[in-house]
This record gives C-alpha cells, sequence and structure tokens, in this order.
C-alpha cells in the first residue's frame, strides 16, 4: 500500500477512509512514524465535532499515545507543536461544567510542561514554547509562572519587532491585554496598577477592548481611570458598531453617578 494514498484521503477530507486505510498499513508497520502522524491528525478531525467526553478519550486513548511515541523516537518539533495544539484546543474549549474532563488533572501538566521545554530548547521554537508556557500557566492558575513567561515574552517580541514600531506596538499590546484579563480573573492585587501603567501605550485596531477596560476600572470602583479609558476611546475611529451603543450606556452611568454623588463631571464623558 503507497503511503501517499492515505495522505491524499487526508487532504480530501476522507477522514473515515483514512483511519481505516491508515490502521490496516500500521498492521504491517508499526512503528511508521508519519503515518502515525497521519492517523493522529486524522483522528483529531474526526473527534472534532463530537462531545467532550468521547474528543477526551480519543485523545487519551489513541492521539496523544501516538504522537508521544513520535516524540520520543525524535523529538520532532512539529510532532510536539501539534500534541501541545491539540492539548490546549481541547482544555480551552471546556467550560465550568465539564473541568473534569481536564487532561491537565492528576498531576500530568508536568509532563506537558517537560514538553514545552523540549520545544523552547530547539531553534526557532521559542515564541511557541512561550506561547504554550503562557496557556498552561492559565490554564494551572499558576500567577508567578504566567507572569514570568509574559515577560520573556514581552522582551523577544520588543527585540523581533525593535525596527518596525507599529507591529511592536500591536504585538505588546496584545499580550498586555492577555495579561490584563488574566491578572482580573485571578482577582489579582496588581491588576489596576497594570492597567495605569501599560493604558498609554496601548494599540490596538478593536476598539471595544477600551470599553472591556473600563468595565474592569468601574468593577473596582476606580471611576477617575475608568474615564480616562473612556477619553482615549472618544479619540478614537469609533467605527465598530458596539463603540458608540457602549459610549451611550457609559453617558447614562456617569448621569447616574453624578446625580447620586459619586463623581464629578468630566469634559468629553457626559457632553
Amino acid at each position: 500500500m503507497n503511503k501517499q494514498i492515505i495522505e491524499q484521503l487526508l487532504e480530501q477530507n476522507k477522514i473515515h477512509q483514512c483511519i481505516e486505510t491508515a490502521k490496516e498499513y500500521l498492521t504491517d508497520h508499526p512503528s511508521d512514524l508519519d503515518i502515525l502522524y497521519l492517523i493522529s491528525k486524522a483522528y483529531y478531525q474526526q473527534a472534532a465535532a463530537q462531545r467532550h467526553q468521547q474528543i477526551h478519550i480519543v485523545l487519551k486513548d489513541k492521539i496523544f499515545p501516538n504522537l508521544k511515541k513520535i516524540i520520543n523516537q525524535n523529538n520532532n518539533a512539529t510532532v510536539i507543536r501539534t500534541l501541545l495544539d491539540y492539548l490546549f484546543d481541547y482544555e480551552t474549549s471546556l467550560d465550568s461544567t465539564s473541568q473534569h474532563l481536564s487532561l491537565l488533572n492528576h498531576g500530568s501538566a508536568d509532563e506537558y510542561k517537560k514538553l514545552i521545554q523540549q520545544l523552547y530548547q530547539q531553534e526557532n521554537e521559542k515564541e511557541a514554547a512561550l506561547r504554550f508556557y503562557l496557556l498552561l500557566a492559565k490554564q494551572q492558575q499558576q500567577v508567578n509562572d504566567f507572569l514570568k513567561y509574559h515577560a520573556e515574552y514581552t522582551e523577544l517580541y520588543q527585540q523581533r519587532y525593535a525596527h518596525n514600531r507599529e507591529l511592536r506596538d500591536i504585538m505588546v499590546s496584545q499580550l498586555w491585554l492577555d495579561k490584563v484579563y488574566f491578572l482580573a480573573s485571578q482577582q489579582h492585587p496588581d491588576l489596576i496598577m497594570h492597567i495605569e501603567n501599560g493604558l498609554d501605550l496601548l494599540s490596538v485596531e478593536d476598539e471595544t477592548e477600551y470599553l472591556h477596560l473600563a468595565e474592569i476600572a468601574y468593577e473596582h470602583q476606580e471611576i477617575t481611570l475608568a474615564q480616562k479609558i473612556l477619553l482615549k476611546l472618544i479619540k478614537g475611529l469609533n467605527y465598530q458598531p458596539k463603540v458608540p451603543a457602549g459610549l451611550v450606556r457609559w453617558y447614562h452611568r456617569f448621569e447616574e453617578m453624578i446625580k447620586n454623588g459619586l463623581c464629578t463631571r468630566q469634559k468629553n464623558i457626559t457632553h
């Protein structure tokens, strides 16, 4: 049987046929790493439309054992990235009612952290590894780890895009927002200070981010900070439909707070 046929079946999205053909091939060639990789990708595509319980089983019993077998033999960066992408795509899809299906329970996080470390040590894979480190830290709610890898990730972008200020500011801003939302989810005491220190450097295409930041400030009763954030939004393009609606909502909110003596009227906020 020609290995190319199996690859073509996967490319043609004939997933069931691809899996059956690959299984037949592997009975005679159980150590063929290329086909192990292809069948793992096919299993994942097949499982993607299923419920979390089924995806959990397929990842745990079929896909990850195959990919780990390949990694143990050749430490292939592409395969490590594939495994980690599958892992974190699955983990981030879990809601509060399905956390018991997490593959990062029962100490397995250490195993995946070692895989990320293997990736980190390979040439040109530092950015991917740092992304996975951040995802793992968020999933495990490890604030110190998150802050450590976030600082390194930010420095990497600042160096890489040192000669392209516009792109550098956009990339660093995305990381900054990621940090804000994670600190907010952890109710971290440095959250407001972080927003205050980084707000003037923020560069985003999606101006609704300012609405999200203003809500965070409001939730922490930092009304002056919320006003500062909204003033930056008002000076923007405001081309997204949610922005004018959000500003109207804030207008009424400020009017109510002024009426109740909770804040003072600011130029360009309520007029």
